[in-house]
């Protein structure tokens, strides 16, 4: 079992694009994090963990010259952190299956070689699921994707 505390999501947000500047100047694409204060109950090591992969997928499936957005928004007694990419989507037929391990979209339509092992998202859904939260996708193909956080507010 791993720690939990009240954790300031905002610092974890900025800690994440951090991490993350180098591959994103490498494309051009800009991170526009507009997550806000609000306190969530998570691990903070975990938790910038698992942001970090699904910026990270967001800024190797998306084009040079776009956006990934970060937000944040209070729900009842949930907060919700979006991952919003202008990405090459994902496909409905790969949306059940991508957080399984080893499972990666055919991208041979794409012109991106991505590199990796299939591995990032069971281990982002496997850390925020420790943290008592839950995420969720939605995706449009060629519009982009948005990975939804939810966590107990803290």
């Amino acid at each position: 079992d791993i720690a939990l505390e009240p954790t300031q999501i905002e610092e974890v947000a900025v800690e994440v694009m951090n991490r993350s500047l180098t591959l994103a100047h490498a494309k051009k694409i800009t991170i526009d994090n507009q997550v806000g204060q609000a306190m969530v109950t998570a691990n903070t090591e975990s938790l910038a963990d698992a942001l970090a992969i699904l910026v990270d997928n967001a800024i190797k499936y998306s084009a040079e010259k776009t956006t990934v957005r970060l937000t944040s928004e209070v729900k009842d007694k949930s907060v919700l952190v979006r991952v919003i990419d202008q990405g090459i989507g994902i496909g409905q037929t790969d949306i059940p299956r991508i957080f399984d391990r080893f499972y990666r979209a055919d991208t041979s339509r794409s012109k991106l070689n991505v590199e990796g092992h299939g591995l990032g998202l069971s281990i982002a859904q496997r850390l925020i699921t420790q943290q008592h939260g839950t995420i969720e996708v939605a995706s449009t193909p060629d519009a982009g994707t948005t990975f939804t956080v939810r966590l107990p507010k803290a």
